[in-house]
């Protein structure tokens, strides 16, 4: 891969992570389901790994029913295996108002993700996640609506 196909494939890539905050948050699960190979294998779960992007949706789904939530990505560390496998260390933070009859829990978190990207036609798709937790705080809510 020569310097400009790099940084080119950089773009590409940074643009499906912030595709993937964006369609998890806005919960459109069609287009988070377009950025992910139908093979997918998360490591994301707190309880198991999750093998294909439809379990992926269903877990998050379930997990985000009653939801607000915002992640964002950054300080994004590239690495690639030819020109069509690349992985990436995304630093992360995240916040979710869980709205439960019992009481709202909002849940902070930060970490790194680990992301496997592959190509298939021309367009870069999300293949592997592992989140690794660094700190999660948990408790009443504070926040606005």
């Amino acid at each position: 891969m020569d310097p400009l196909e790099r940084l080119i494939a950089i773009e590409d890539i940074k643009q499906v992570e912030a595709a993937r905050n964006r369609t998890l948050d806005t919960k459109d699960w069609a287009g988070y389901r377009a950025i992910h190979v139908a093979e997918l294998v998360s490591n994301s779960s707190p309880d198991q790994p999750l093998n294909g992007v439809d379990a992926m949706i269903d877990w998050l789904a379930n997990e985000l029913k009653d939801a607000l939530s915002i992640h964002h990505c950054h300080g994004p560390e590239f690495s690639f295996d030819g020109s069509d496998k690349a992985h990436v260390i995304w630093a992360y933070e995240a916040m979710t108002l869980f709205r439960r009859p019992t009481g709202d829990i909002k849940r902070h978190g930060l970490g790194f993700y680990h992301v496997d990207y592959v190509r298939r036609d021309g367009r870069w798709l999300i293949a592997n996640r592992r989140q690794e937790r660094l700190r999660v705080d948990e408790g009443g809510a504070t926040l606005a609506n």
